[in-house]
């Protein structure tokens, strides 16, 4: 059997386990997900572990080996300035529209007073 056919096969195979373990009333399908939970733990932090400093490495080197500096830091201008641009924009969004929005709120004071009350307490029990 071709390996594509094998791992599509496998594929609807663990498909419709996962569908059939939940309605079971079998104690084996009831222990198998927790059985299985840290071999995907561990098959998951390895991608990790091994992905993400790759694609970090291909990033620097790409971004490294462009020839034209010129395009590059055009394209980093163009994107602080969109940083830059949208924190203004939403800070004047809330600047002009927090404060008639909590206008409209109404809050009864006897919820203020077990807020505050609350808050209290917990500042209390923090370190």
């Amino acid at each position: 059997m071709n390996l594509s056919y094998r791992i599509l096969t496998g594929l609807v195979l663990g498909g419709i386990a996962g569908l059939i373990t939940p309605l079971s009333d079998s104690a084996l399908f009831a222990n198998l997900p927790d059985l299985f939970a840290p071999l995907g733990s561990l098959w998951v932090n390895a991608i990790r572990m091994t992905i993400m400093p790759l694609l970090m490495a291909l990033m620097v080197v790409a971004i490294a080996g462009q020839d034209r500096g010129g395009r590059m830091l055009a394209i980093g201008a163009k994107t602080l300035s969109l940083f830059v641009g949208l924190i203004l924009l939403s800070s004047l969004f809330a600047l002009l529209f927090a404060a008639p929005l909590i206008g409209l709120l109404d809050i009864s004071s006897e919820n203020s007073n077990v807020l505050l009350v609350s808050s209290l307490v917990t500042a209390e029990r923090s370190p």
